[in-house]
């Protein structure tokens, strides 16, 4: 829908502007002198030759290319201290926006007057290198502000969220926006000034604006793809500041023919505050590590294409071996090697292996730290796919070898590196036993791709007939917990709930629990061991795991909206109300016994497996 309203805005733009247009030729504009010569001041022709100009459009090709490449750098950097939502990245993009257009506003006077614009040209170049390569130094200062702000405005929740994002975008990104929009209109009007005609003037201002978009576009895969991988982010940030100073320095060769005191002048002062920022460069990372991680050292860091990694290491008690590893996403935790965590991962893995009857075919969205696929492997027969987008994320993964036991090592664990929803989609149509994925919290930017109608829908069509979803539901509040349970209920209405009510197993048809099957696994005495530390090493332990079927499930949640690909509310979550607290499970009662299937010949007891276990609230889950 947004798209949709967007295209026709633009749509009736147009056909506003081509009525005026029309309406504008039919009126006469008697005493008026209508060239661009009359329109605009001639430049001289020391600021306006062919070189000057020449060497205008190269610097903006270039600054077309560092602009775009500063704006993924911002984000990709911005991100660890934001924290990778919809709201962060909405503030990112608006402050780079707002910039450029005040400061287009702000060059008014100077296009105005006409004169000196090389100077200023050269001189807002100059700045941008400065500016841009400060962009990180007041990071740490912004930390220490935004947590004065949300002290100062906890009683009004959206406020005390936003404003430090606010902030930080401010001090990082807009001094530097602010140069880029006003250097923009005097660059192309030292480019096109000397257009004595309207056509003439068109031509000159259609090249400069393809030449600064082809920079753009290099500029924006040059820094995802190539820069931010091989250099890092104080690296990149350095490359693209000098890129920046030289094309500064290029526009003083023009300039020292006019004025070599100014241009003296310009390139010294520059050239001394460059050195100083570039002596004094802060790492984000190191910023981070100081400022939300105190008490842990980085043992690994790589920013690849799509995320940045970082490894750390926390002791946890006196002896050598008492320590955590943590590995955070974008500078988010998604996982540690304590046991807790452990334990929440693994059943992720175990519970729908275990519950199948025969499962020989597995896949797993998101590796992580890799300790969910690593459970499903332990099954005799089990053949893993895992899918995960992020080559640095598998790099990092090799980091918590005990816990994920050894996953990446296993012969029947086959690893693709691609996009988990691209390769439900597109992929040769392979129907799996088992299909879950990998924590993602529902918060963050780009998690309705996999708490979406659409998703699960593709989960369904790649499940067989007697196949079994299971999905982690990450909502922390009442009606978050209930969107998400309500999404996956309307793709799979027999679905059932587990573990401690964040488990959500979905099924074509009503499940069937073969607790025959389950004892013939158990059978095997090295996965008997496993399961014996996850409470799954009798019958009774796992249908203990259950907490209620549909017809709760629908009871407890009802009807309302549900997370679509259109509409990605689950990302939204300062819509939700203020001051909520999580979701009242007492309403469930946990009978499993309809679950059981019938042809067994050892049926538990009746009342000894009905679970009475949830509490009247959804307790905090040891992954969130």
């Amino acid at each position: 829908m947004s798209f949709r309203l967007a295209a026709a805005i633009n749509v009736l733009i147009g056909i506003a502007a081509m009525v005026a247009s029309r309406s504008a030729s039919d009126v006469p504009l008697q005493g008026v002198d209508t060239t661009v010569a009359s329109r605009a001041p001639v430049m001289s022709e020391a600021e306006a030759g062919p070189w000057t100009r020449r060497t205008v459009l190269l610097v903006f090709g270039l600054s077309g290319a560092v602009s775009l490449a500063l704006e993924v750098l911002w984000f990709r950097v911005l991100v660890i201290f934001l924290r990778p939502t919809t709201y962060s990245f909405t503030l990112m993009l608006a402050t780079v926006l707002a910039g450029i257009a005040i400061g287009s506003y702000v060059a008014t006077p100077i296009l105005r007057r006409g004169r000196h614009l090389l100077a200023w040209l050269a001189a807002l170049e100059l700045g941008i290198a400065v500016l841009a390569l400060s962009s990180f130094q007041g990071l740490g200062l912004s930390v220490i502000w935004s947590t004065a702000l949300r002290q100062s405005l906890e009683e009004h929740r959206t406020l005390a969220y936003l404003s430090p994002l606010l902030l930080a975008s401010l001090l990082a990104i807009l001094p530097t926006a602010l140069l880029l929009g006003m250097a923009f209109p005097i660059g192309l009007r030292v480019w096109a000034g000397s257009a004595t005609d309207d056509g003439r003037a068109a031509r000159l201002a259609g090249t400069f604006y393809s030449v600064n978009v082809c920079g753009a576009i290099v500029g924006a895969a040059g820094a995802g793809f190539v820069l931010i991988p091989r250099l890092g982010s104080p690296g990149t940030l350095l490359a693209l500041a000098s890129v920046t100073l030289l094309s500064g320095m290029l526009l003083l060769l023009p300039l020292w023919q006019q004025s070599r005191r100014v241009a003296l002048g310009l390139g010294g002062v520059a050239l001394a505050l460059f050195a100083v920022l570039a002596a004094t460069a802060v790492d984000p990372f190191e910023v981070a590590l100081t400022n939300f991680h105190r008490g842990e050292r980085r043992i690994w860091r790589e920013e690849g294409v799509q995320t940045n990694v970082t490894i750390h290491e926390r002791r946890t008690g006196r002896r050598v071996g008492d320590r955590m590893r943590i590995m955070y996403l974008d500078g988010m935790h998604q996982s540690n090697d304590m046991a807790s965590t452990v334990f929440g991962h693994r059943r992720i893995g175990f519970l729908p292996t275990a519950l199948h009857p025969d499962p020989t075919r597995a896949l797993v969205v998101g590796l992580g730290a890799g300790t969910t696929p690593g459970a499903i492997a332990q099954f005799p027969g089990v053949q893993v796919d895992v899918v995960e987008l992020s080559d640095t994320v598998v790099r990092g993964a090799r980091y918590f070898r005990t816990a994920n036991l050894d996953v990446l090592s296993r012969p029947n664990v086959h690893l693709r590196v691609d996009d988990g929803r691209n390769f439900l989609l597109l992929s040769p149509p392979r129907r799996y036993d088992i299909i879950t994925a990998d924590v993602i919290l529902p918060r963050h930017a780009g998690a309705a791709n996999v708490y979406s109608v659409q998703y699960f829908e593709l989960v369904r069509r790649a499940l067989k007939d007697d196949g079994i979803a299971l999905q982690w539901n990450g909502g922390d509040t009442a009606s978050e917990y209930a969107l998400i349970l309500r999404t996956f209920r309307q793709v799979f209405p027999e679905m059932t709930l587990w573990g401690d009510g964040s488990l959500m197993i979905g099924t074509k048809g009503p499940l069937q629990i073969d607790v025959e099957a389950y004892q013939r696994k158990l059978a095997d005495p090295a996965l008997r061991k496993v399961l014996q530390a996850y409470n799954l090493d009798g019958v009774d332990k796992l249908l203990k795991q259950f907490v209620a079927g549909p017809d709760d499930v629908r009871a407890l949640v009802g009807d309302g909206p549900v997370t679509t690909d259109d509409h990605p509310l689950v990302e939204y979550f300062l819509s939700r109300p203020a001051g909520e607290g999580p979701m009242d499970m007492s309403r469930l009662y946990g009978d499993v016994r309809p679950f059981i299937r019938r042809s067994t010949t050892d049926l538990p007891a009746p009342g000894a497996v009905v679970v009475a276990r949830p509490e009247t609230a959804v307790p905090p889950s040891p992954l969130r």
